[in-house]
């Protein structure tokens, strides 16, 4: 796959665009999405412990932002269901991670290199902050609203299954792949967009 921005991605496993077009855009669509899972999959151990420049340019931009995602939810959700008292290790966390991105960017990079540490720059100051305010309200327990109105990755070993969370609405995500788009950077109001939406 080579998305607009010119990252590429290698699909799981070839396969043949012949026959019917109505069968082969399924085959392609079904491979996509089987591509985009193994590679969560695969690399959802990696992601702290290989959150280097060479990791983040080997992995697909959506992956990377996934895995942040998956790992950044259950630190929050660890730290909430000890009473809150680690959520200043996350803040801390996210503060390291974002200090670590703001350096790589300076460094000489192509444009896609570029839109993809900014990209995760912007992730990683939402969850910073979106953890700074869960440790300033005294949140002390999952089911807070200020926790449950962020939108959650939820790996689920059982079913393989990467599940996105929202208040009450839950929806199992579709790997189809985004390539490294241009990210909003967030803000209350996005945050308020997003709700009303979901």
């Amino acid at each position: 796959m080579v998305s607009g921005e010119g990252e590429r991605v290698a699909f799981y496993k070839a396969f043949k665009l012949r026959g019917p077009v109505e069968k082969w855009l399924q085959d392609l669509e079904m491979t996509m999405k089987k591509t985009l899972f193994k590679i969560i999959k695969s690399k959802r151990a990696e992601v702290y412990r290989q959150l280097s420049k060479d990791w983040i340019f080997q992995t697909p931009a959506q992956v990377s932002s996934c895995l942040h995602q998956i790992f950044w939810t259950l630190e929050v959700e660890d730290a909430l269901q000890s009473g809150g008292g680690q959520l200043g290790l996350v803040v801390s966390q996210q503060q390291q991670l974002l200090q670590q991105l703001t350096e790589l960017i300076r460094l000489p990079l192509s444009s896609l290199e570029r839109l993809i540490v900014s990209g995760l720059a912007i992730q990683v100051l939402h969850n910073r902050d979106a953890a700074a305010t869960l440790l300033h309200l005294n949140a002390e327990d999952p089911d807070a609203f200020d926790w449950q109105k962020q939108l959650r990755h939820y790996w689920d070993p059982d079913k393989e299954l990467l599940l996105l969370q929202q208040l009450s609405a839950a929806f199992d995500y579709g790997y189809e792949y985004l390539g490294a788009p241009q990210r909003l950077v967030i803000t209350p109001l996005t945050d308020r967009c997003w709700l009303t939406i979901t």
